[in-house]
């Protein structure tokens, strides 16, 4: 059970801080910045690049180690694609 529970929390966090990375206003000077460029305009809106790279520190904080937090970014892109583009399509913009 402990590992399921450090699953869900890691899975969480991660599409949290990929959600505040994409559309939250604190980081609205890092996506206006990033922006100039177009591959730094792709990423800031890519939920699968968001995914990947915010589960990389918390998978990390959350005492995943070896093969799993090998496997954790593949586990969170995922789940951040699917879950950002269905609220995309309920038109859910402000999380």
């Amino acid at each position: 059970m402990n590992e399921w529970l450090q699953w869900v929390v890691v899975i969480c966090a991660s599409f949290g801080l990929a959600a505040i990375l994409r559309d939250g206003e604190i980081f609205a000077w890092l996506r206006s910045m990033l922006s100039g460029s177009s591959m730094g305009a792709r990423f800031v809106r890519c939920w699968l690049c968001l995914g990947w790279w915010s589960a990389w520190p918390i998978a990390w904080q959350a005492g995943m180690r070896g093969k799993i937090l090998l496997l954790a970014p593949f586990v969170v892109s995922g789940v951040a694609y699917i879950v950002g583009t269905w609220l995309s399509t309920m038109q859910i913009e402000d999380l």
